[in-house]
């Protein structure tokens, strides 16, 4: 379901392309500062979580690779591959490295 004037994942993930997942930990511990970078270096709104092997990351989507390189070196994480997403059921999983579709 999606609301009115909400983006969808496909427009995020056309119009942002270049996604970098952080542990939700470190963006929490310092969340002032991702919110400074992410409006810097023109994230996305909208972003969205998974869960791997137990640990919750955030994902911050970019249009530009320089930015989310940036992005991830002032905050770690690692790339995300859009294709490694869980298209069925439990939707919140990361499959790092099996490209569906």
């Amino acid at each position: 379901m999606r609301r009115k004037g909400e983006l969808s994942k496909v427009m995020v993930d056309q119009g942002w392309p270049h996604q970098v997942a952080v542990l939700a930990n470190v963006e929490s511990a310092r969340f002032d500062e991702v919110l400074a970078a992410r409006e810097e270096l023109g994230a996305c709104v909208r972003g969205h979580t998974f869960v791997s092997e137990g640990e919750f990351w955030n994902v911050t989507c970019f249009a530009t690779a320089e930015n989310a390189a940036e992005y991830q070196a002032r905050f770690g994480g690692m790339p995300f591959d859009r294709n490694d997403r869980s298209a069925d059921k439990p939707w919140a999983r990361w499959y790092s490295g099996r490209r569906k579709g």
